[in-house]
């Protein structure tokens, strides 16, 4: 499993991506992620309607490939369900994590 999450907007435009690969991660960390991803029920979220969107409100794209299935998520600041909020502050603490940010 590999969640990548990409966060963008603002007034910056600056995008920070954040990927977290079970594979290369301890076993605790990776059932930790495994159970992450069940809560914020990713699998089976239903995407937020489309709303008019403030112009500093982040953006966040949340990709998740679970084999050969691949979930793909778009949320804003107002739209992010708090389990889907709550599996990205996982995401930035995870020491295993890679993080990079794009132009």
């Amino acid at each position: 499993m590999k969640l990548t999450v990409r966060i963008g907007g603002g007034f910056a435009g600056v995008v920070s991506v954040i990927a977290v690969d079970s594979t290369i991660l301890p076993v605790a960390q990776a059932q930790a992620l495994a159970a992450e991803v069940d809560r914020a029920q990713l699998r089976s979220i239903e995407p937020p309607a489309a709303a008019q969107r403030r112009p500093d409100a982040q953006l966040y794209e949340v990709l998740l490939q679970d084999g050969e299935k691949r979930f793909k998520l778009h949320f804003t600041d107002e739209s992010i369900p708090a389990d889907v909020e709550k599996l990205v502050h996982w995401m930035r603490q995870c020491p295993d994590r890679q993080e990079s940010l794009e132009a």
